[in-house]
């Protein structure tokens, strides 16, 4: 039996399928089985699968297209391994990916899952480090989830039992916010999902995926998960004007927003605290993220007020140069300045082929 099974839907995939392939086989850990699961494609993907010879692969092919939700299901029910790894087919995992997330996993018998940090891989393979900010611990991931995506979905690692207890809901709430669903059912079950603080996979930005085509969706699908959630959970009313700034991060065009967005913000983070004992590490994360957040609101204020109220967020960022104490803040910091200012430099994935 294999320790893992890496879980592959490939639709219509032929233009990035043989990175995202190599990129399975060529992992330092070895100890998988590599389900491909071809949900109908039209195009070459089937002659670019078949053209591997590797033990690994296991090739299944749908007479018809079932769509991914179906699809994922189907392979939860084949896997053979007591962990299924997570694979889109545009995307492309770094090669120790396996290795850390199983040493992860075999340090703490506890833990049912974790994912990492992702590179944007655009379509010129130029690639940025990831800005979002993933929790680190059990808690702060659970508090998160609430709310928003937190974890990369195809880097997802996880207890096979815990997927057939919980499959991915087949409806149509669910419909291309599968990941968002997932994972705040999964935590507010219990099931113990954490982030590594280390870069796993490219994550491709590709103008035919579905963050790109069903945006809008996504946004008002989102929206309801997280408002039943915190209303569930926390008996906090979110309003759609509010989760458009949390999660937007944009849209402070006057200051009575700036200062609206950011005592929700606070009320949000304090009932969570007032409601759980959590850990140490975990309320660190939670301030971490509520720092950086508040953060890009001030940065975003003072991008979109009017002149004569910019001098008084401006006075707000000054104020908070406290936050520089804050290890994760400033890591963010850091790779804005690289990889997203201005003034970055643009850095290039090479190896493609």
């Amino acid at each position: 039996m294999p320790k893992i099974t890496v879980l592959m839907p490939v639709y219509n995939g032929e233009k990035y399928l043989r990175s995202a392939i190599e990129s399975i086989l060529n992992q330092t850990y070895k100890d998988f089985e590599f389900l491909i699961i071809n949900d109908g494609s039209t195009d070459e993907s089937e002659r670019i699968i078949l053209s591997y010879s590797d033990d690994r692969i296991r090739y299944v092919k749908n007479e018809r297209n079932l769509r991914l939700i179906k699809t994922l299901n189907k392979g939860i029910t084949l896997a053979k391994g007591l962990y299924i790894a997570r694979m889109d087919c545009d995307d492309i995992s770094l090669p120790n990916r396996f290795e850390e997330q199983m040493q992860a996993l075999e340090k703490d018998p506890t833990l049912d899952g974790v994912s990492g940090r992702s590179y944007d891989l655009y379509y010129d393979l130029s690639i940025k480090r990831n800005l979002r900010f993933l929790p680190l611990h059990f808690d702060a991931f659970r508090f998160t989830s609430l709310f928003e995506v937190s974890y990369i979905h195809p880097c997802l690692m996880i207890k096979t039992e815990v997927l057939r207890n919980e499959p991915f809901k087949d409806d149509d709430a669910a419909l291309n916010v599968e990941d968002f669903e997932l994972g705040c059912r999964l935590v507010q079950k219990g099931y113990k999902i954490e982030n590594l603080d280390s870069f796993q996979i490219y994550y491709r930005k590709n103008l035919e995926g579905v963050c790109f085509t069903h945006r809008d969706e996504q946004k008002e699908k989102s929206y309801i998960i997280a408002k039943n959630n915190l209303a569930a959970v926390l008996n906090f009313e979110l309003t759609a004007n509010f989760y458009s700034l949390l999660t937007e991060k944009k849209g402070f065009d006057s200051f009575g927003k700036l200062r609206f967005a950011i005592h929700n913000l606070n009320v949000l983070v304090h009932s969570f605290l007032a409601k759980y004992n959590i850990s140490n590490n975990s309320k660190s994360d939670i301030k971490s993220w509520m720092r950086i957040r508040k953060f890009s609101f001030y940065v975003s204020a003072l991008k979109e007020i009017p002149v004569p109220f910019k001098f008084v967020v401006l006075f707000y960022l000054v104020s908070k140069l406290g936050y520089c104490l804050d290890k994760r803040f400033v890591e963010a910091i850091k790779i804005w300045l690289a990889d997203w200012s201005p003034f970055s430099k643009i850095k290039y994935l090479k190896d493609e082929k």
